[in-house]
């Protein structure tokens, strides 16, 4: 049965209709938005059973739109109608969403890292608990700018999060979610090309042992690799004026306002590494455990290996410290470029790129290496998502099963990055790469 438009259901005698068509005329219908794509307005203070089946009337709820008394009547509803789709500031826009399922997951996720906080932490500490498990978690979508890339998906809050990848709006929103909840205020920032957040009247350490309240810079999207290998946060809490020089090249912290930001506050590296000493992501120096790592990385270099074997000690290094590389593309990319710079600083080419199978439904990214001595034959090694580790193939086997991305091809000229030719590499990270340096100096 279809459900009456309001004026007609105003004129029906429902008392000797069947009950069930008694409960679908007492569905409430948002009319502002014309008959033919009316919604059904969800009344969370009735039975939720008459809902049962109108998945497709009801299209979707926001809960950051549901009010807290009502939250848990909004998830009765999503377990009687799991096929709504579940929405947020910026997916709404879109008209696209997160299932269910994913909000659920997600929302588990964030219920666990919010239940490991201390009570006693001060709000600082909290949030780089926060903006750590984030990074731990999430992955920049590793087929940005290609074909493949899906604006909507990537942005999606709860989506976002059960799968582990997104774009900067999206995750900014979800750290700005996170935040909310243990009552921490915040304003994301946009430029032309990038979010980020502006933690708002925050109370932050000083040198001199007392503390300043006032707003501050968190890139939660430049953290990313910190927070899944282990390293020091470069862009948590600093002044607009410090988080613009890290630009580089790029205006990604430019915005239309950035007037209002000039008393922006931050902290000093001191500062930061106490902070994650206390809450235990540094030791008692405030080293975190990257800085070793990258000592490893340094010493392969000093054995003069042969570049093959060089690569893949370095390869075996990454894989013994992070078994997760393949999960993560940017973060693992931010790792392996300064990994293997010494390569290329002795004349030899080494690149790190991506590429899709040729065959089968899914085009998704895989990670590979391509080193060529100054004299001599190159090496292909790819990412294995099922093993987990760097795996060398050979220079015909991989182009038979792999291609690069149009857009990409599109950049270069119709050449791909291992033919002899100089070609602009994509930045799959879109930030510095400096954002993981080893500890106390860039890379």
């Amino acid at each position: 049965m279809q459900l009456c438009h309001g004026k007609v259901k105003s004129q029906i005698d429902i008392s000797k209709l069947p009950e069930e068509y008694q409960t679908a005329i007492k569905v409430q219908i948002d009319e502002t938005l014309g008959i033919t794509y009316g919604r059904a307005i969800v009344d969370y203070d009735a039975d939720l059973e008459m809902y049962r089946g109108l998945d497709p009337l009801i299209r979707s709820v926001n809960p950051l739109e549901v009010p807290p008394e009502h939250q848990a009547q909004m998830r009765k509803l999503m377990e009687i109608c799991p096929n709504v789709m579940v929405t947020d500031k910026i997916s709404q826009s879109f008209g696209r969403g997160s299932t269910v399922q994913e909000y659920f997951e997600a929302e588990e996720w964030m219920e666990s890292v919010l239940e490991g906080i201390n009570p006693e932490w001060s709000d600082i500490q909290k949030v780089a608990y926060i903006d750590n498990a984030l990074g731990r978690k999430i992955s920049y979508s590793p087929d940005f700018e290609t074909e493949e890339f899906d604006a909507h998906d990537s942005r999606a809050m709860w989506r976002l999060i059960s799968r582990g990848q997104g774009v900067c709006n999206g995750i900014s929103q979800a750290e700005q979610y996170m935040l909310r909840r243990i009552g921490i205020n915040s304003e994301m920032l946009e430029s032309k090309s990038h979010a980020f957040l502006l933690l708002k009247g925050i109370e932050l350490p000083r040198e001199d042992g007392t503390t300043v309240v006032g707003d501050t810079i968190l890139d939660t999207t430049w953290n990313l690799a910190a927070g899944r290998f282990s390293g020091y946060p470069q862009n948590f809490c600093l002044t607009y004026a410090e988080m613009r020089k890290r630009d580089g090249d790029y205006e990604s912290h430019k915005v239309e306002n950035e007037e209002e930001l000039q008393g922006t506050i931050g902290l000093t590296e001191t500062q930061t590494r106490a902070i994650l000493t206390s809450i235990g992501l540094a030791d008692e120096k405030g080293n975190t455990p990257l800085g070793n790592f990258f000592e490893r990385s340094d010493l392969i270099y000093l054995e003069g290996l042969p570049l093959d074997e060089t690569v893949r000690r370095q390869f075996r290094l990454l894989e013994e410290y992070y078994p997760r590389i393949a999960e993560c593309h940017n973060s693992t990319v931010s790792v392996l470029r300064p990994m293997l710079d010494e390569i290329s600083k002795k004349g030899n080419r080494c690149v790190i790129n991506r590429v899709h199978e040729r065959t089968g439904e899914s085009r998704s990214p895989f990670l590979y290496v391509y080193t060529e001595p100054k004299e001599g034959e190159g090496a292909f090694y790819y990412l294995d998502k099922e093993t987990g580790q760097f795996t060398p193939i050979s220079q015909r086997n991989f182009e038979e099963r792999f291609e690069c991305y149009d857009m990409d091809l599109q950049r270069s000229g119709g050449k791909r990055p291992w033919d002899r030719v100089e070609v602009q590499q994509v930045n799959l990270e879109q930030i510095p790469q400096r954002t993981v340096a080893s500890e106390g100096e860039e890379r």
